[in-house]
């Protein structure tokens, strides 16, 4: 489960919804271009989430500028490997 985390929605947002944060491994953090305008306390943010899951991972991006994009990008293939390699050594498993 990934969590997508716009910046400006405020640094509290993993106290707003501590299951959602538990339950996730990546946090996506959108809108970084922003941070030079404006206050995003994305500190503030990884360190809350890290309360409610210290293995929490994230990620900054920049969706409107492209950012970081492929990062996240390779992210997606990763777990879709896996996902793929978990069916597949279940169904073998079943086989045999």
């Amino acid at each position: 489960m990934h969590e997508l985390s716009l910046v400006t929605e405020g640094d509290d947002k993993p106290l707003k919804y501590p299951d959602m944060f538990h339950a996730t491994g990546l946090m996506l953090l959108n809108k970084i271009d922003l941070q030079p305008y404006v206050d995003l306390g994305v500190e503030r943010r990884m360190q809350y989430a890290r309360q409610m899951n210290p293995a929490i991972q994230s990620i900054k991006l920049s969706a409107a500028k492209g950012d970081n994009f492929f990062g996240w990008i390779d992210r997606l293939a990763q777990n879709q490997a896996g996902v793929i390699a978990a069916d597949y050594l279940e169904q073998a498993d079943f086989i045999n």
